[in-house]
């Protein structure tokens, strides 16, 4: 069987008529919008009450979203409409949502946790598992040992905390059930950080033991920061704070660091208060 058929060079050009710079910036603008004021509002938010944040955002997360794609992408020589592509879009917004946060001095209201009714607590005690991994025993923790899933990072964290002055008690976080959502293109994940500490000035510390950080890594982090904001606006679990530890060597150091800036929260408490969000 033969035949003839007809061949098209395909190119962007098409792609690039149908994309606005402009508009490109305007969608990413509606659907950051509308993911910030959906994890704001929850599924008890008014219908108008969301129209009219989001009609009041708008001007301001385009400010945002335009000074971010002015600033912030290295376009390395290719057109500014590559931002329609959905790998892109998304991207953009992922990070934008997980960094922006409310304008507390301007009136807006604090990120608050979203909490479990029929369980808004964990506890250590809860905890009782069999494993086959190595295990370090341990004498400040509440659990009888550290499940190790490397045999030297977090063996050299629990030893360092264990010799830690500044460090009252702490426990691996396997089992605990203490995970933070977070998205990456689009996707739902958790994020389970690796111990959780109570230092001597009474701060609770999240910690995560990461050598190296990337995309999805600094998605994480950047959804514990903000658990660690709406929980400490909540004021019910105490002060809390997240770190990140890059080489167990210096978590000595970063610990008591730490419990300082504890201390100096005791003694110089941030003001309640009272969101539209704001970079």
């Amino acid at each position: 069987m033969s035949g003839t058929f007809e061949t098209v060079r395909q190119t962007r050009e098409e792609f690039y008529r149908q994309h606005h710079f402009q508009t490109v910036l305007f969608e990413i603008t509606r659907r950051l919008v509308s993911r910030l004021t959906d994890s704001q509002g929850g599924a008890e938010a008014n219908g108008n009450s969301k129209n009219h944040a989001r009609h009041q955002l708008f001007p301001q997360v385009l400010a945002i979203v335009e000074n971010y794609a002015e600033q912030r992408v290295r376009w390395n020589g290719c057109d500014p409409r590559e931002l329609a592509l959905e790998i892109y879009s998304q991207k953009l917004v992922g990070l934008l949502a997980d960094a922006i946060e409310p304008d507390e001095s301007g009136g807006e209201p604090p990120l608050l946790p979203v909490i479990n009714r029929f369980h808004p607590s964990g506890t250590t005690a809860d905890v009782s598992f069999t494993t086959k991994r190595p295990c370090h025993p341990t004498q400040k923790s509440h659990i009888d040992a550290v499940v190790l899933d490397t045999d030297t990072w977090e063996r050299s964290v629990a030893f360092q905390l264990e010799a830690s002055d500044a460090v009252l008690f702490y426990a691996r976080n396997d089992h605990l059930g203490l995970e933070v959502p977070y998205e990456f293109f689009d996707v739902s994940h958790k994020f389970l950080p690796d111990f959780v500490a109570r230092l001597a000035s009474g701060l609770n510390l999240l910690l995560e033991v990461k050598g190296y950080e990337g995309e999805e890594e600094t998605a994480k982090h950047q959804a514990a920061k903000r658990w660690v904001s709406a929980v400490n606006n909540w004021g019910r679990m105490g002060r809390w704070a997240f770190h990140v530890c890059k080489n167990p060597d210096t978590l000595r150091t970063e610990v008591e660091w730490l419990t300082h800036l504890g201390e100096k929260a005791k003694t110089h408490p941030a003001p309640p208060s009272p969101s539209q969000p704001q970079k």
